[in-house]
């Protein structure tokens, strides 16, 4: 009988570690090609059969004209949907800031992608879940792609910052943009602090450029710095999912000074930058609150890159 009993609260404990633990697909900066399909279907195949909880896209759905172009976020919206389990798209700066490469207005493009992918306070993909937007905020009300939600006392937030220096080269849009965004991050922040969650998890598409001088990252400077402030603040555990260079990155790149006047790295963030095309490879995020090192990375299986028939 003893046996037994302790067989349970082995069984029980374990049950709770998993309910514990969050796991999701991170990717982004892709389809990017025409005819790349069949490599998308292989990606939603692996998350289906990892049994992801939910995918966040990290921006950049093309290069060249097909994003600025409405038929094509449509078409790139019904595969999003077809994703088995909850989706979450935040935009790139080939999805809009971009487009002024081919002669279409980088703000009718925003126009379009929020049209197309934020018209609703819902996630896409066939099992959607409910996500409170930005644009609830009286002053803030066109920023329906800010978006957050709770998972397993863990806050999950997207912000609206895209490479090309993050669109600096139109300043009043790059401006109230970041009014906008930076408003958002230290709300959720403020939030998430009162609701005592326990980790939080930031995507978002840019590079910011965390290794290089001030003067070499003025789109993103007020970024880093209200990011930096909040981090330590809050103490708990972050990880920064993002794209834009198309290549995997895990690391710790927010420094700090320590009592010895050396800079050292922020024990309590993490970095995450994920594949890109031609790589459409997703990243498998574990998260799991209770441990001292609450993220755990793993790569999915390589997809073979498909030329599409002339």
């Amino acid at each position: 009988m003893g046996r037994l009993i302790i067989l349970v609260q082995i069984l029980l404990l374990a049950q709770s570690a998993v309910a514990t633990t969050t796991k999701f697909v991170a990717f982004g900066d892709a389809p990017y090609f025409e005819g790349s399909d069949k490599m998308m279907s292989k990606l939603i195949e692996q998350v289906r059969s990892n049994k992801a909880d939910f995918v966040v896209h990290v921006g950049d759905l093309g290069g060249g004209e097909p994003p600025c172009t409405l038929p094509y976020l449509e078409k790139t919206k019904k595969l999003f949907n077809s994703f088995p389990v909850p989706f979450i798209y935040t935009p790139g700066d080939n999805d809009w800031t971009d487009c002024h490469r081919v002669d279409v207005d980088p703000m009718k493009a925003l126009a379009n992608v929020r049209k197309t992918f934020f018209s609703t306070a819902w996630s896409l993909g066939t099992n959607k879940f409910p996500v409170q937007q930005q644009s609830l905020m009286s002053t803030f009300t066109k920023s329906s792609e800010n978006l957050r939600w709770l998972k397993n006392e863990i806050q999950f937030v997207t912000l609206h910052i895209v490479g090309s220096d993050n669109n600096i080269i139109m300043p009043e849009e790059h401006q109230g943009r970041m009014l906008a965004t930076l408003t958002w991050l230290k709300d959720t922040f403020e939030t998430a602090t009162v609701k005592k969650v326990k980790a939080m998890v930031i995507v978002m598409h840019a590079n910011p450029g965390f290794e290089k001088k001030p003067e070499d990252r003025k789109g993103f400077e007020s970024f880093i710095a209200a990011l930096k402030k909040h981090v330590i603040e809050f103490k708990k555990p972050v990880l920064l999912i993002q794209g834009d260079h198309h290549k995997l990155i895990i690391d710790h790149p927010i420094m700090a000074q320590t009592p010895y006047d050396m800079e050292w790295p922020l024990p309590n963030f993490t970095r995450l930058q994920v594949y890109g095309a031609p790589d459409i490879r997703g990243v498998e995020v574990s998260v799991d609150p209770e441990k001292q090192q609450p993220f755990g990375f793993r790569s999915l299986q390589h997809i073979v890159w498909e030329y599409p028939e002339e």
